[in-house]
């Protein structure tokens, strides 16, 4: 089933849309970053029914980034109530499997209320730490699952 497009909003992630030069940090303390590193993705989001679907896509992924859009993806969630997330990312790099760990873990502890979330990496060679992020994610209470196909993945959320 096709995902239809029903309003669709995007943003850059970048300090003028109310971002800091630094990380967030309310779980892992403050991350350095480079100046105009969250200029370098953009995100948006679209509504069907009761999916919340967001693309991301950069020139270069870091874990900085990467913490700032699950937070705002899972922020949208709620302020629209929606209980379903599809992200789909492309990003050229991979996050180191430290990366992930922290990613993962700082996911489960986003997620204040119950959330289905399905992942989709363009990138196929992110596979393997994809799913160990999932591992971990879930290790964590979080309810996700890792896809490379973007139709299972609408499918897996619709039927859940």
């Amino acid at each position: 089933m096709a995902l239809k497009r029903t309003r669709a909003t995007e943003r850059p992630l970048s300090a003028s849309h109310g971002v800091s030069q630094r990380a967030p940090d309310a779980i892992f303390g403050a991350h350095p970053m480079m100046p105009n590193e969250f200029e370098a993705a953009a995100i948006r989001f679209e509504e069907r029914e009761d999916i919340l679907y967001a693309f991301v896509s950069g020139a270069q992924d870091s874990l900085p980034v990467s913490l700032d859009f699950w937070r705002r993806c899972i922020d949208e969630c709620q302020r629209r109530s929606l209980k379903k997330l599809l992200v789909e990312e492309d990003f050229p790099n991979q996050l180191s499997t430290y990366e992930i760990f922290t990613l993962a873990s700082a996911i489960g502890k986003m997620m204040t209320t119950y959330l289905c979330v399905a992942f989709v990496d363009r990138n196929l060679e992110h596979d393997d730490l994809n799913m160990f992020g999932e591992t971990v994610a879930a290790n964590r209470g979080a309810q996700g699952r890792v896809f490379n196909d973007f139709d299972k993945a609408v499918a897996w959320l619709e039927s859940n």
